[in-house]
């Protein structure tokens, strides 16, 4: 991988099984070549979009 860390470290990434440091999601960011904020702003809408399927099955 271009951010120099190992492929089973993203996989637990990806996986939901590793939380990585502000250091490591702008390395991701910057091997994909995108902005640190495009990373965060995807997770903020799965979240958001996670929050209200929730409150509608309450």
């Amino acid at each position: 991988m271009h951010a120099g860390l190992d492929r089973t470290y993203v996989s637990g990434i990806e996986s939901g099984r590793r939380n990585p440091t502000l250091d490591v999601a702008a390395r991701i960011a910057g091997a994909l070549e995108v902005p640190l904020s495009e990373l965060f702003s995807q997770v903020t809408l799965d979240m958001g979009a996670s929050a209200l399927a929730d409150a509608a099955n309450r």
